[in-house]
């Protein structure tokens, strides 16, 4: 071969590679396209003609902030036809995505074959026709509307002056039944049906939780999908509970990038629950947590199937069954081509209907006596899965996953959970206070999150997640929920401003890995192959940065003239020039048995501890506000990891033994929570500083040898020696 000849044949192979990179590259880029076209069409079709909103408005607050829609701003442009109830987008002229507005059913994107879907009314299966709705709304009592709580209304919907903005459009409040109060923003009213996005999957979980009372389903069964019928089928053994609790192993990643399977499938597929059904299975039943609306189309399917097998046949069940008996009337459930309700994001209701569906969950499943949902359902769907903050269908703080503790150490209580939703849509409920409070709005998040995923030769495979985020309010969760000290109070002149920092929960950076190895171990004899070969080594690491908080003056309590720190918040004020942060023990601060973590003569209190006056003399020019803000400070940063070496012995051909060695905080590293004592004292004064700053306590652990820090599971290490049977 010429050296001539030679060169060609590279070009040649370079210039393939290019133009299959070239393809790619064009071929992903005209998905992303597709999908924020469609992402476009829906929302406005929905915004439109669901809820009565503004199209211009919501695409404004709600489409256009998103990262990927800033991209295709510039040349997007959207047609609402009233007359023919349907949205049109094109993008640069082309890339044409149509929604279209169908009575009784919400909106649905059109591919192609659905035009016909538009065009003469059907579902495969059943005839499109408006669903009468009662007439009467449900009894709510109403009580008058007390000044605290009427002050936070105030402060949440009070816009800060730079982003992120709140664009809070609706607050309920229901305290043991009765309506206490509840605010919307212009454009918004009581009977405004607000899309629920993720909300929707508890009220796929109620759906469930209904058939499961009627003894048509059971969520320890298999789940009924005719694609996985084949014993072989790795996917056959996935059951209802582990699509409701996320751990089906089905690899449907959800980043709303636009790129990723749950984009397509909502966006850019006619029938979703069959694209889901056809994701291969990346890990074993049951044993890894991956949050996905793929697994609740699944669900949303078996539930179609289960009451008919039509849409028409899953809103009159859901109206009977569930709707009507909770006095709901505003709901909207919409549909994909298949007759398949869209149950992990498009269902829409006004804020008082989310609520009457949080007071289901907040009163065992009972409403006026009737069980709707089985005895149990409610405890088993705020149960955590795995080491996670996830039950079935809602977040739950009942369990010690970090961000549950820092939820409770917040100072929200232990036994809530709350369904959650994209854009700051919540559901919470408090069994122990009697609360259940929504919260509707177009909240967009700023933060960064950067996954990476390798596989490699021989055996190896790793992940890993980063979450840079950015949280900034005047007081957390609105007030509602007592995560800042004076939330609810009326502000006082300045207030606002100063209260203006890092949200409780905001942690900035967030990082976790995982990591499997298989040894790759050889051996002659058949014996020791048997007892040494096929041993796997796993891994987890959590990484997060600290929580913020504040650092109080003593509150003050001697006569003085003119004192106007008397309440809200009381924050202390900063040393110029001297270190925050001391983290060596300090002669007459430091107790023993506990860690150093602020400088104590960094701070100074408006108030003297010693004389309850204000420190100085008691003056107006004295006696004010410190200059520190709120949440200027951090709390240490959480590190874990775990190891487990695993090995399977095959039995049968169907039954094996697996043995498990798991390490839990392998580094043996201790992880503590805030400084429980945070009143500042006065420089040089140490008995005015006992125990300031210091770290008393440590956080639960993410995972632990009964799962999520029972037991007395804590910081030091822990060892674990476990066998089964898998067959």
């Amino acid at each position: 071969m010429t050296r001539r000849f030679r060169n060609t044949i590279l070009i040649m192979g370079a210039g393939n590679v290019v133009l299959c990179a070239s393809v790619w590259f064009l071929v992903r880029a005209a998905r992303g396209i597709r999908v924020g076209t469609a992402v476009v069409s829906h929302t406005l079709c929905s915004g439109a003609f669901v809820s009565g909103l503004d199209p211009d408005f919501l695409y404004a607050e709600a489409v256009k902030p998103i990262p990927g829609q800033r991209v295709l701003s510039k040349r997007l442009k959207y047609v609402v036809d009233r007359a023919g109830r349907q949205v049109i987008v094109t993008w640069a002229g082309g890339f044409q995505s149509r929604a279209v507005y169908r009575d009784g059913f919400g909106c649905i994107i059109l591919h192609g074959d659905e035009s016909k879907v538009a065009a003469t009314g059907k579902f495969p299966g059943g005839e499109i026709g408006t669903v009468s709705a009662p007439h009467e709304e449900g009894s709510l009592e109403v009580q008058p509307p007390e000044p605290k709580l009427e002050a936070a209304l105030d402060r949440a919907f009070t816009e800060p002056s730079q982003p992120p903005y709140r664009r809070v459009k609706a607050i309920v409040i229901l305290h043991n039944g009765n309506l206490v109060a509840e605010r919307y923003a212009p454009g918004y009213r009581a009977d405004t049906p607000i899309l629920g996005y993720s909300l929707a999957k508890s009220v796929t979980n109620a759906l469930i939780g209904i058939l499961v009372r009627q003894k048509k389903l059971a969520v320890e069964q298999r789940a009924p999908v005719p694609q996985w019928d084949n014993p072989s089928d790795p996917r056959h053994g996935i059951t209802i509970d582990q699509l409701l609790r996320m751990t089906s192993g089905l690899a449907l990643e959800e980043s709303d990038t636009g790129f990723d399977p749950v984009s397509r499938m909502l966006f850019l597929e006619s029938d979703m629950a069959g694209y889901a059904e056809h994701a291969r299975l990346q890990a074993a039943l049951g044993s890894k947590w991956d949050y996905t609306s793929g697994n609740t189309l699944i669900l949303s399917r078996i539930i179609r199937d289960a009451v008919g097998g039509r849409a028409q046949d899953v809103v009159e069940f859901a109206r009977r069954e569930l709707f009507e008996p909770l006095g709901i009337t505003t709901a909207t459930i919409e549909f994909d081509a298949t007759g398949t309700p869209v149950g992990s994001i498009y269902i829409f209701a006004s804020a008082r209907d989310w609520a009457r569906l949080g007071a289901l969950y907040l009163n065992d499943g009972v409403v006026h006596g009737r069980r709707i949902l089985p005895e149990g359902w409610v405890n088993y769907s705020a149960a955590p899965t795995l080491d996670t903050d996830y039950g079935a269908g809602f977040w739950t703080n009942r369990g010690s996953h970090g961000d549950a503790n820092a939820r409770i150490h917040a100072g929200m209580p232990e036994d809530s959970f709350y369904g959650s939703g994209n854009l700051g849509q919540r559901i919470v409920i408090i069994p122990s206070a009697g609360l259940v409070i929504v919260r509707l709005g177009l909240t967009h998040y700023n933060g960064l999150q950067i996954t990476a995923m390798k596989r490699l030769g021989h055996g190896f495979m790793g992940q890993l997640n980063y979450t840079w985020s950015r949280c900034m309010d005047t007081v957390s969760n609105g007030g509602f929920l007592q995560f800042s000290a004076g939330g609810i109070l009326s502000p006082l002149p300045g207030d606002l401003a100063r209260d203006y920092g890092p949200c409780d929960y905001d942690i900035r950076h967030n990082l976790n890995a995982q990591y499997v190895y298989q040894l790759p171990l050889k051996f002659k004899s058949r014996s020791l192959a048997y007892a040494l070969k096929g041993w796997q080594l796993s891994g987890t690491v959590f990484w997060h940065s600290g929580i913020p908080f504040s650092v109080l003056s003593t509150p003050y309590s001697a006569n003085g003239n003119g004192i106007v720190n008397g309440s809200g918040p009381q924050f202390a004020s900063m040393i110029p020039g001297v270190p925050l942060y001391e983290h060596k023990p300090i002669p007459g601060v430091t107790q023993p048995g506990t860690v150093q973590w602020l400088n104590p003569n960094a701070f100074v209190s408006t108030v003297d501890p010693s004389t309850g006056a204000c420190y100085g003399g008691n003056s107006p020019k004295i006696c004010q506000f410190g200059n520190l803000g709120r949440n200027a400070l951090r709390g240490p940063d959480f590190a874990w990891s775990d190891f487990y070496l695993t090995k399977w012995f095959p039995l049968t051909e169907r039954v094996k033994l697996r043995f498990d060695t798991q390490f839990f905080n392998v580094f043996n590293h201790p992880n503590f929570g805030l400084p429980s004592m945070v009143l500042a004292g006065i420089p040089g004064k140490p008995s005015t500083q006992t125990g300031f700053g210091a770290l008393t306590y440590t956080t639960s652990p993410p995972t632990g040898l009964l799962g999520v820090g029972l037991g007395g599971d804590s910081t030091p290490r822990m060892i674990a020696f476990q066998a089964r049977l898998e067959f």
